[in-house]
């Protein structure tokens, strides 16, 4: 598997850890969209293969349900699903 995604906890409801690794290093980008495809959040992340936890304190303002992170390295890109509460 080329990228590693781990999302916790999941539900969330203030914060949210992602942890990143990659299987060679590349230029990496976390972004959050909703269920429209909507960019809520982008969150650039080192060029590494170790693994990188990053939290994501989840804005006040944002509305409970379904969400997705994606990474993307590369030509490479993962999606993770994400319940907000």
């Amino acid at each position: 598997e080329t990228i590693s995604l781990q999302v916790f906890p999941n539900p969330a409801a203030d914060y949210i850890n992602l942890q990143v690794t990659l299987a060679q290093p590349a230029q990496s980008t976390i972004t959050i969209v909703d269920m429209f495809g909507k960019t809520i959040a982008t969150i650039p992340t080192l060029t590494t293969t170790s693994a990188q936890t990053i939290k994501w304190n989840i804005p006040a303002n944002l509305m409970a349900g379904n969400y997705f992170v994606i990474v993307r390295a590369g030509q490479h890109k993962t999606v993770k699903k994400i319940v907000i509460v």
